[in-house]
């Protein structure tokens, strides 16, 4: 019976051992932060209208300033503690991953180690599993949590006006069209 392979991502999650949990708080975290990145996009909103409905009390503009300040403070913080916790627990993986390389290498024949040129074995254990670090430390987070923001802001736009969220998916739509059927013009034919 053949045993079933782990996948990479199976992998990852047995090496993360006790520090899985911070890369969901990294993840979350990025997620806060994408929010209040966002929000004072939102408050603008409400100094337009505002604006644009002749209020001329300076403290209501001014409560407006300090909410869009503390939100892009609240989102710097929430940025650099989901970038800590992501980087504590990948160091911990590629740890995990070099102690499993050097038992690995134990167990291999001392007549392949003799024969192997020893930049070999120091790139597979350096600078390959280095090159891990900007996928779990940076894309998991911060991928994952961007994938939020134009799915927040489409929603702000239908609870706006529907007809501007239409609007705003035009572009969406022609990308996809241009990029998936075939162009009917060659750059050689122009």
């Amino acid at each position: 019976m053949k045993e079933k392979k782990k996948s990479a991502v199976s992998w990852v999650l047995t090496w993360a051992g006790q520090k899985r949990i911070a890369y969901v708080w990294s993840v979350l975290l990025a997620i806060g932060n994408v929010i209040f990145k966002i929000f004072p996009y939102f408050i603008i909103a409400d100094v337009v209208k505002l604006f644009l409905s002749g209020e001329k009390e300076f403290e209501k503009y001014l409560v407006k300033a300090v909410l869009i300040a503390l939100s892009f403070i609240i989102a710097e913080l929430l940025h650099s503690l989901s970038t800590a916790l992501s980087h504590k627990a990948t160091f911990t993986v590629l740890a995990n991953i070099r102690k499993s390389c050097c038992d690995k290498l134990a167990r291999v024949p001392l007549g392949y180690v003799k024969d192997t040129p020893s930049g070999t074995f120091k790139n597979i254990m350096v600078e390959r599993i280095d090159s891990i670090e900007t996928t779990l430390a940076h894309i998991v987070p911060e991928f994952t949590s961007n994938l939020l923001a134009p799915i927040v802001i489409l929603i702000y736009f239908f609870l706006t006006d529907w007809r501007l969220a239409l609007w705003s998916l035009v572009p969406v739509i022609v990308g996809f069209l241009s990029y998936f059927l075939p162009f009917p013009l060659k750059i050689s034919d122009i």
